[in-house]
C-alpha cells in the first residue's frame, strides 16, 4: 500500500513542480505585498529545496514519477495478459480496501490524479507488473516455490471472507444475534443496524488477512467455520461486531488470484533483483538526463546504493591484506629480536 500512497503524493507534488519549472512560468508571481517583497514560484521552489523536510518530499515525488515513467516505457515492450492485469487490479482493490473495481477507479482518480480506468492501467497496473517481471529476471522459480513461500509466511497471507454488522451498543449486537438465530436475513439487518460504510452492501468485507483487521475482530473471524456467526458480540476499537464468516482461503491453491499475486510479488521482491538495481538499468537504457543538481542527488544516491554491496564484499580482502602486512611486520620484529640475541 505504501508504494501507491507515495505515488499519489508524487502526482500532487509534481503538479507543483511542473508549474514551478515551466519555462513560461519560471519566476512568475504568486503574490504581491504592498511595501513588501513579491513571492514568486521560483523563490518558493528554492525555499522548499532548502527546507529539510520539504526537500525530502520533493525528491521522493521526483523519484516516484521518474521510476513510474521508466517502468511504463519498459512495459510497452511486454505483453501482459488480461488475466495478469485483472489480478493486479484485484490486488489493488485489496490494498485500498474496496470491494469493486469501480470503487478502486474512483479512489485513484481522486487521490492519485489519474483520469479513468485506462489511465490507471497504463500508469499504475502496467508499471507494477513490469517491475515484477524485471525483478524476476534470472530468478529460477516454480509455482511450488511460491506455495512454499506461502507456507513459510502463512499467517501473513491466509485470508477469510466475512460480513459484519457494526453497532455502538453491546445490547443492540446481542439483539441482532437473537434475530439471526430466529432466521432473520443478515444483509437486511446489516442495512438496518449497521453504522459503517458496509451497511448498504450487506456488511460485506470481502477477503482480508489478519493484519488488515483489528486484532480481536480478526481472531474471531478466523476462528469461525464458514457460514457460522459469532455467538456473542466482538468488541473492537470501533464498537461491537456481529460477524459471519462466508468463505476462507487458507491454502495457496484456494486463494483468490489477487492474493496469489500478492504472495508472488512478495516472493520476487525478497528473492529477485533489487529494486534500485532495476531502476539503475532503466536509467541507462532510456538515457535519462537530470538538469537540476538537487534532483540529480537522488540518482547519485540510488546508483551508490547498488554499488555498496560490492564495496562491502571487497572490504574483507583489504582487511586480509592488512592482516598479512601486520603478520609480516611481526615476523620482521621476531627476526630482529633473534638477531639481537645472537649478537649478545
Amino acid at each position: 500500500m505504501k508504494k501507491y500512497l507515495l505515488a499519489g503524493f508524487g502526482a500532487v507534488a509534481l503538479t507543483t513542480l511542473a508549474a514551478c519549472n515551466n519555462d513560461e512560468g519560471n519566476g512568475s508571481t504568486i503574490a504581491t505585498i504592498e511595501g513588501g517583497e513579491t513571492i514568486t514560484q521560483e523563490a518558493l521552489f528554492e525555499d522548499l529545496k532548502n527546507n529539510q523536510q520539504a526537500a525530502g518530499a520533493l525528491q521522493n515525488a521526483f523519484f516516484t514519477d521518474l521510476t513510474e515513467q521508466l517502468l511504463a516505457l519498459a512495459g510497452e515492450d511486454m505483453d501482459f495478459s488480461e488475466e495478469q492485469i485483472n489480478a493486479m487490479v484485484a490486488t489493488l482493490q485489496d490494498e485500498f480496501g474496496v470491494n469493486s473495481e469501480e470503487e478502486l477507479v474512483d479512489i485513484v482518480v481522486e487521490r492519485l490524479g489519474l483520469e479513468d480506468r485506462d489511465d490507471m492501467i497504463d500508469n499504475l497496473i502496467i508499471p507494477e507488473l513490469t517491475l515484477i517481471e524485471l525483478q524476476a529476471q534470472d530468478l529460477d522459480y516454480t509455482d511450488e516455490d511460491i506455495a512454499a513461500y506461502f507456507e513459510d509466511n502463512r499467517e501473513q497471507y491466509e485470508q477469510v471472507e466475512a460480513r459484519h454488522i457494526l453497532v455502538e451498543e453491546e445490547d443492540v449486537a446481542n439483539d441482532i444475534i437473537e434475530q439471526l438465530n430466529d432466521g432473520s436475513d443478515f444483509a437486511d439487518l446489516a442495512e438496518e443496524y449497521g453504522t459503517d460504510g458496509t451497511a448498504t452492501n450487506g456488511g460485506d468485507l470481502g477477503f482480508f488477512t489478519r493484519a488488515e483487521m483489528d486484532e480481536a475482530f480478526a481472531e474471531a473471524a478466523f476462528d469461525l467455520e464458514v457460514g457460522e456467526v459469532t455467538s456473542e458480540p466482538v468488541e473492537s476499537a470501533f464498537g461491537f461486531h456481529v460477524i459471519e464468516k462466508t468463505d476462507e482461503a487458507l491454502e495457496y491453491d484456494t486463494m483468490p488470484d489477487s492474493a496469489q499475486m500478492a504472495v508472488k510479488r512478495a516472493y520476487i521482491e525478497e528473492n529477485g533483483r533489487d529494486f534500485f538495481a532495476v531502476v539503475v538499468d532503466l536509467l541507462e537504457q532510456y538515457d535519462v538526463t537530470v538538469e537540476d543538481e538537487f534532483f540529480q542527488g537522488v540518482i547519485d544516491q540510488v546508483q551508490a546504493s547498488t554499488n555498496q554491496p560490492e564495496t562491502e564484499e571487497e572490504q574483507p580482502a583489504e582487511d586480509d591484506a592488512t592482516d598479512s602486512d601486520e603478520d609480516t611486520t611481526d615476523e620482521d620484529t621476531t627476526d630482529e629480536d633473534t638477531t639481537d640475541e645472537e649478537n649478545e
